[in-house]
């Protein structure tokens, strides 16, 4: 049973870690893919704006999946759905955009998978209940 609690612990934290690497990733997205003819403190600004729009829905979840809330997992991978489509609509849209969008497709369905997973082994441990 305490192999349970600490497989429980470990996909909580992976959880976590995978959510704050796709947020830290759609920032440097959003510079990757910016006009180069654009001046530095545009693309800067820009780059900022546009990440904080694109991850606005991420991070209402941070706290909940770093206190290890069950349920804002479950919500989040709702969520992570949309992230989805839009990541794969993107991949085959030029080079740059195509290889950012492929590894943030990588990275939500990786994300999606370890928050499922911490979902089940969460009400593995408190008998079917969330």
């Amino acid at each position: 049973m305490t192999d349970l609690f600490q497989q429980t612990s470990q996909y909580q934290k992976m959880t976590w870690r995978l959510l704050i690497a796709l947020i830290v990733w759609l920032a440097i997205a959003k510079v990757l893919v910016a006009p180069s003819a654009l001046s530095v403190p545009t693309v800067i600004i820009g780059s900022a704006l546009g990440w904080l729009l694109h991850s606005l829905a991420l991070l209402f979840f941070v706290k909940g999946i770093r206190e290890g809330n069950p349920r804002t997992a479950v919500w989040m991978s709702y969520v992570l759905m949309v992230y989805f489509i839009y990541a794969v609509v993107r991949i085959g849209v030029s080079s740059v955009n195509g290889w950012v969008a492929i590894i943030e497709s990588v990275l939500i369905t990786a994300l999606f998978a370890c928050s499922i997973r911490y979902v089940k082994l969460k009400r593995a441990t408190q008998n079917g209940e969330l």
